[in-house]
């Protein structure tokens, strides 16, 4: 669904692979992970996508996810473990940029969602 949303191309797998959502991360992808169940005390929703927004190799829990539902959701940066875990689906879309028209639909979609529309 990247490629609908976002006008770029995309590729979908099922399960996590820490290297290639690294690699995705450092080619400048969108990068796109759905939970499952997710591990006690993680404060992920089940069945609920995340966009990863940051990726510090360095930190115990190295990947910080940004939750769609909102800046009052906030962010949360989750272990290699959490991340196995948790997570059932991962998508990425390519580093090209997006066709405004693509943008004009996400900016619409935001704006109706939000009540703005």
């Amino acid at each position: 669904y990247l490629s609908a949303l976002t006008g770029l191309s995309s590729s979908f797998y099922v399960g996590t692979n820490a290297a290639g959502i690294a690699a995705a991360w450092q080619a400048d992808k969108l990068v796109v992970l759905a939970t499952g169940t997710p591990a006690a005390g993680s404060h992920l929703v089940a069945n609920h996508a995340y966009a990863l927004v940051g990726l510090d190799s360095s930190s115990a829990s190295p990947y910080t996810l940004f939750n769609p539902w909102g800046i009052g959701y906030g962010q949360v940066a989750v272990s290699n473990q959490t991340l196995s875990s948790s997570f059932d689906f991962t998508a990425n879309a390519g580093s090209e940029s997006p066709p405004l028209s693509a943008l004009d639909t996400i900016d619409a979609a935001f704006a109706n969602w939000n009540g703005a529309a």
